[in-house]
């Protein structure tokens, strides 16, 4: 294998992060990551939020109520598992009591060399393909990521 899979997801926010309607999804946060860190197959993921050069947040896509989740996996399967298995699998079945339903496609994955490590712009990118090209070795989604395992780029 000398490739891994990165994964983008972003969510746009019912209210800001501070609301209490948002009170539980932060509260789990810490114990998700801590969760996906623990995960077979995890090998890294984005902790912070990204720092402009004159020291203000990244605000993701120009709107402050979405928030993005960076990663990096050994496998198809091991992001799954994540995603819709153990607790993480609960706070996913919740997602519309938190977060709008987003029109466009809210992830995306990507294979990257093993000694890489993503960063949001290129991830931002790779979601900004997928929505205007649709799926390819570039950016995809779980639908179709078995057919590019072959397929690096």
């Amino acid at each position: 294998m000398t490739h891994y899979l990165a994964h983008l997801n972003i969510a746009k926010l019912r209210a800001p992060i501070d609301d209490p309607m948002i009170k539980e999804f932060k509260d789990g946060v810490d114990t998700i990551n801590a969760l996906a860190e623990e995960s077979p197959g995890f090998i890294w993921r984005m902790k912070e939020d990204p720092i402009m050069p004159d020291g203000s947040t990244y605000v993701l896509m120009n709107d402050p109520s979405l928030i993005a989740t960076l990663s990096v996996w050994e496998t198809v399967a091991a992001l799954k598992n994540f995603t819709y298995q153990n607790a993480h699998g609960s706070y996913f079945k919740r997602r519309k009591e938190w977060f709008h339903n987003m029109v466009e496609a809210n992830y995306v994955l990507w294979y990257v060399k093993k000694d890489h490590q993503p960063s949001l712009a290129e991830a931002i990118t790779r979601l900004k393909f997928l929505r205007n090209k649709g799926e390819s070795s570039k950016a995809f989604t779980f639908k179709t990521a078995e057919q590019w395992m072959d397929v690096t780029s």
